[in-house]
């Protein structure tokens, strides 16, 4: 969705619950505020580097051609707000520690919770190759 050099925030869905509660908590703080979450904010290069780390074979991360988002309004705009508009904007990752002590970056989530679902679209990666052969 985002060219290689941009950032994208991701949040681990094990990090929620400890923001909001950490948020509810401090009344005095954060009563009445709304505050945007994050677990941690990689470009496509770091998420290419720990792909290939975590699935041990080479991975390349490439953003959506041109042609595919001018073909995709929904896909164009995604990438449009990820790299421009509000979701481009970036989320305090200090507060976010204040939070959440163990707030969980991306490369060991995918190394551990997210490990299954990496696994999973190996798997299914593999089934579509092996169907198009037939």
């Amino acid at each position: 969705m985002i060219r290689p050099e941009h950032s994208i925030q991701l949040t681990a869905v094990e990090d929620i619950g400890k923001i909001v509660a950490a948020m509810f908590a401090d009344k005095a703080r954060f009563g009445g505020v709304t505050l945007k979450i994050t677990s941690d904010r990689v470009t496509g290069h770091e998420l290419e580097a720990a792909f290939t780390e975590i699935a041990g074979k080479p991975i390349t991360y490439s953003r959506f051609s041109d042609e595919v988002l001018a073909a995709n309004v929904d896909l164009a705009h995604m990438a449009s707000s990820l790299e421009d508009g509000p979701l481009a904007e970036l989320v305090d990752l200090n507060v976010m520690r204040e939070l959440n002590p163990e707030l969980l970056s991306f490369k060991p989530w995918l190394s551990g919770s997210g490990r299954k679902a990496l696994d999973a679209a190996f798997r299914t990666g593999n089934e579509m190759v092996q169907a198009n052969r037939s």
